[in-house]
Formats: C-alpha cells, sequence, structure tokens
C-alpha cells in the first residue's frame, strides 16, 4: 500500500517526489493519469493524491482530472502542482475543483513546502488515543481507529454517534492502539471539555490532545499562507488566525497546571524536518517559561513561536536532515544560508503580506528569534536592551530543543538534563562577559529550574 500516489510526474518531478517520501520513510506510487490508477486493482484510500498540471493548457482538462481522483478518494488530501505563470483566478478555480493545495512548480522543486504538507498530512494523519479519555454511556462525534499488525490497515473500531458502554469501552481496551484522524482531533478536544477528568493524568491527556488541535489549527493556517491558490483570503486567514489565538490561550492554561508538562509535549509531537514543524513544541516550551518566570506575555511568546520559523519552508530540499543541528545549520549551502539567516524577517513579511492581524509586540517578537545580546545574532543585530524577553526565550528553548533532538536515539537524556546542559553553558558565558543572553534572563530561568527541581 501506498501513501501518495503521483500523477503526470516527468522524471525531475518523479525525483522530487521520491527525496521528499524517502525522507520521511513514506511510500510512493506513480501513475500517467489517474485512469491508470483505476484501471489497475482497486488501491486503498492513499493519503494523499499528488497531481502535476504542468504543461497542461486547459484548466478544464486539470479540473477533470482533480475531479475523477476526488470522486474515487473522497477523503484524499490532493496536493495540485502548476506553472507559475498560472492566473491566480485560475488556481482559485482548480483549488474549487477538489484539491486541497496548490504549489507552484519551482516552490514544489526548489522549497521544503512538500516535505511540511506530507509530515502534516502523512506522517501525522492519525494520532494515538487513549481508551482512558472515554467514559461510560457517552457518545463520540468522531471515528475512532486501529492499525492491522500485519497489512497497517487502518480500520475504524468506533463511528460517529456511538454510545460507548462497559462493554464497548471493554473491547476498546483489547485493542493495542487507538487512532483518531487529525484533522477530527478538535472533536476530541471537545469530548474531553464536555467529559472532563479532573485527575493528574485526565489533565495531562487534555494537554496532549489541546496541543494537537494547536497543532492542527497552526498547520492550516500554514497551508494557507503557502497555498499560491489562497493569495488575498484574507478573511479566511483572520479566521485561522484567531482558532489559533483561542486553542493557543486554552492549551497555555491547561499546561500551566502541570508538573512536567515536557513529558507531556513530547508525546505529543512528530517534528521531523527540524523548522517550522518544530514551532509548535519550542513555542509551548518557551510560553511555559515565560508564565513561570512572569517574564514577558506568554501569550505574545505562544504565537510569535508558532511563525516566526515560516519562512524556513523556503529552504532547498538540500537543507534537509541539516536543521536539526547547529553544526548542520553552519553547513548549509550558500543559497540556504542567505534564506536561514534572513528568515525571521521574512516570516514577518509573509504575515504581513498576508494581512494578519497580529500584535506590534509580536511582530517585534517574531523580528527578534535570533538576536543575541552579544551581537552576534540576525538578521539585523539589534541592540541587547532592544531585544523583546520573549524573543530571547524563544530562542533558548530553540536551542535546547536543538540539543535534545541531536541526542534522541543516541543517548537516554531527559529533556530536563538537556535544558539544564544548556542552561549551564549560557550561564557560564555570562561569568565571562558574553553569552546570548542577559544576565537578568538567566537569573529568571535559573530561579524556574530551581524551582521544578525542588518539587
Amino acid at each position: 500500500m501506498s501513501d501518495v500516489l503521483c500523477i503526470g510526474f516527468d522524471e525531475v518531478g518523479q525525483k522530487r517526489v521520491k527525496t521528499a517520501c524517502d525522507f520521511l520513510i513514506v511510500k510512493e506510487a506513480f501513475y500517467k493519469t489517474s485512469e491508470e490508477i483505476f484501471e489497475s486493482e482497486t488501491p486503498m484510500q492513499p493519503r494523499c493524491v499528488v497531481i502535476s498540471a504542468v504543461g497542461k493548457e486547459k484548466k478544464e482538462d486539470i479540473a477533470g482530472e482533480v475531479q475523477v481522483v476526488r470522486q474515487f478518494f473522497p477523503e484524499t488530501f490532493i496536493v495540485l502542482v502548476v506553472e507559475k505563470k498560472i492566473k491566480l483566478e485560475d488556481a482559485k478555480f482548480l483549488k474549487k475543483s477538489g484539491c486541497n493545495y496548490v504549489v507552484f512548480e519551482n516552490d514544489f522543486l526548489n522549497s521544503t513546502r512538500f516535505e511540511y504538507v506530507l509530515l502534516q498530512v502523512v506522517s501525522a494523519a492519525y494520532l494515538p488515543a487513549k481508551v482512558a479519555d472515554f467514559q461510560p454511556n457517552t457518545t463520540v462525534d468522531f471515528h475512532i481507529y486501529t492499525i492491522m499488525p500485519l497489512n497497517q490497515k487502518i480500520l475504524p473500531v468506533v463511528q460517529p454517534g456511538t454510545l460507548l458502554n462497559e462493554a464497548r469501552l471493554k473491547k476498546m481496551a483489547s485493542v493495542d492502539e487507538l487512532y483518531v484522524r487529525r484533522n477530527q482531533i478538535h472533536f476530541y478536544n471537545d469530548y474531553l471539555v464536555k467529559h472532563p477528568d479532573m485527575s493528574a493524568k485526565g489533565l495531562a491527556n487534555r494537554c496532549r490532545v489541546q496541543f494537537q488541535s494547536v497543532s492542527l489549527a497552526h498547520s492550516n493556517l500554514i497551508f494557507l499562507l503557502t497555498d499560491q491558490a489562497e493569495a488575498g483570503s484574507y478573511d479566511q486567514g483572520k479566521v485561522l488566525l484567531q482558532n489559533c489565538q483561542t486553542l493557543s490561550t486554552n492549551l497555555l492554561e491547561t499546561i500551566s497546571m502541570l508538573p512536567d508538562p515536557w513529558s507531556v509535549i513530547s508525546q505529543s509531537t512528530f517534528g521531523m524536518i527540524g523548522g517550522t514543524d518544530r514551532s509548535m513544541m519550542v513555542a509551548s516550551m518557551a510560553a511555559v517559561a515565560s508564565f513561570a518566570t512572569s517574564m514577558g506575555s506568554s501569550d505574545d511568546v505562544m504565537l510569535a513561536g508558532l511563525f516566526c520559523d515560516l519562512a524556513l519552508l523556503e529552504l532547498s530540499p538540500k537543507s534537509l536532515g541539516k536543521l536539526d543541528t547547529i553544526e548542520g545549520r553552519l553547513a548549509l549551502n550558500p543559497e540556504d544560508m542567505v534564506v536561514f539567516r534572513n528568515h525571521p524577517l521574512t516570516s514577518l513579511n509573509r504575515l504581513l503580506e498576508s494581512k494578519m492581524l497580529v500584535s506590534d509586540s509580536v511582530k517585534s517578537i517574531i523580528l527578534s528569534t535570533h538576536e543575541q545580546a552579544d551581537g552576534n545574532g540576525f538578521p539585523q543585530r539589534t541592540l541587547p536592551v532592544r531585544i523583546p524577553v520573549e524573543a530571547a526565550l524563544i530562542l533558548f528553548h530553540e536551542m535546547v530543543d536543538l540539543e535534545f533532538r541531536f541526542k534522541l536515539g543516541k543517548e537516554r537524556e531527559t529533556y530536563q538534563t538537556v535544558r539544564q546542559r544548556v542552561f549551564d553553558r549560557e550561564a557560564e558565558l555570562i561569568n565571562k562577559g558574553q553569552g546570548r543572553f542577559t544576565a537578568i534572563l538567566i537569573e529568571k530561568l535559573r530561579g524556574m529550574i530551581d524551582e521544578q527541581k525542588a518539587s
């Protein structure tokens, strides 16, 4: 079974798809036309279909192909690759024919937008669910699935509207793993709000689902900001941004009550590219630190942290695997290095071009997330007194995340251990009159870390 079906690609396009799928460890299959798919054995519902419209002049023919795919695969995420010279109204017409995301050929070939899409709709299409979250004699409004161990086939075990009696819950408990579709996570979240478990475990589970709800809202907004057919969709962007803000506020209220937020967040993340996809984790931990230390606005930290790395999607596929370490980032080729060092400014410009209503403080934070107190930051080498404390918190937690990811699978270290090491290193630089951060911020972080150790 292939996760990604690709239609109409030439050799260059096929090579690009294979690069992305190999990196994300998903299976792909290539077909010349949509008819070729359906003339063979009837395939199971793929998670993504990618259609190349490059070289096709009539928009009606392209729309027809999209409609055929949509008819056979009603739940599949459809990506359409088009030539850059296409008119905006034609791109919008094709979007309405049934595809989910439109991307220019140049961006498809030379950026990592495609990897981000696959990560969201293929790698993270299904999220774990806990039997303990469900209470007897309640009804769910979403599907609950299991994955067959031998053939990896996904099967529904609970349909929307099902009454979860004792017998049903016992049967669900006998299944090794339960999942919900990521695009239905808001129904799962609503269920937990309606039927709250006030125990410590219930609070952690609610936080996990809230985290995933914010992650979905975040990725939907990223899709809108990078979809070539959505240029000028200002009203929709405002709605998605407001949804993201509301869900983020709810998450912060819950996460601030947890003694160990990292243990919950670490079970909820799935980033593999190392840029925009890790924004949720970094933003959440930085916002928790803001709340715990009373430094800055935790809401502003969260919102700025979600979008400060948006422009990293413009890095070329050659950057894949290099964003996970400081050494890898230093090894970026010259073109990607320019993109990387300008990405805070470019990310802000993307938001402004889309007329996203963010405050001046959030704009300032986004622009300053890689500025340093020692003057060696980028893109503007801002004076230390002008660097928002919220931006410094995001940078610190990105450094912790970088080092933690580098250790994954190599050494058994907790997030707290890695954070302590990064903190000690930065504190030592302060003692030498150097360092990326101010002495005030380091002392505030010291107080937070010491308090968490004592609790």
